[in-house]
């Protein structure tokens, strides 16, 4: 999708509005990965798409070819998020032309397209709001001699992929 779930869409599809900073055009920032995984059956269901997961309490597993909503991979997350661009951070040299950051936000999340897109027509990749991704978190990933254009993460793991940075993160950690 071209922007953050708002909070609005949420609604609309689930009837729940997991938010501390309120506002229709605002991201949801209070929500699980366990919840976006839900979140995107759901929004499938609703445009006519095969959901792109099952899930059986906490455990969640995708749905082979499925055309249904779903988390990025991290490697895809990149992928999108530079769009083949130099820039620095996603779509501008100066991360404050794209993102919602601590320098810029005033402690809070901020309308979602307000700021500029980066090369692939996509808003608030960086800042705004933490980014879920599909992948279990392991640090070394990119290091293993796996394939660097889309390594597949680890089968298990104790935390997910978060990518972007959010409101209240510095600079350094939304590219």
């Amino acid at each position: 999708m071209r922007f953050p779930t708002t909070q609005y869409l949420q609604w609309v599809v689930s009837g729940q509005g997991p938010s501390v900073f309120f506002g229709a055009s605002r991201p949801v920032e209070s929500i699980t990965w366990l919840d976006a995984c839900v979140f995107c059956n759901a929004y499938s269901l609703s445009q006519g798409l095969m959901p792109a997961y099952e899930i059986k309490g906490k455990h969640v597993t995708q749905i082979p070819d499925s055309k249904g909503y779903r988390l990025p991979t991290e490697a895809e997350w990149e992928c999108f998020a530079r769009a083949w661009s130099p820039d620095d951070f996603p779509g501008a040299d100066c991360v404050e032309d794209v993102g919602w950051i601590a320098s810029n936000s005033a402690g809070q999340t901020q309308v979602v397209g307000r700021l500029g897109a980066n090369a692939a027509g996509l808003y608030d990749v960086c800042g705004n709001v933490w980014e879920w991704c599909w992948d279990w978190y392991l640090s070394e990933i990119y290091g293993q001699g796996a394939d660097r254009r889309d390594p597949l993460g680890p089968t298990d793991g104790d935390l997910r992929v978060c990518r972007g940075g959010g409101f209240s993160s510095p600079s350094d950690s939304a590219s």
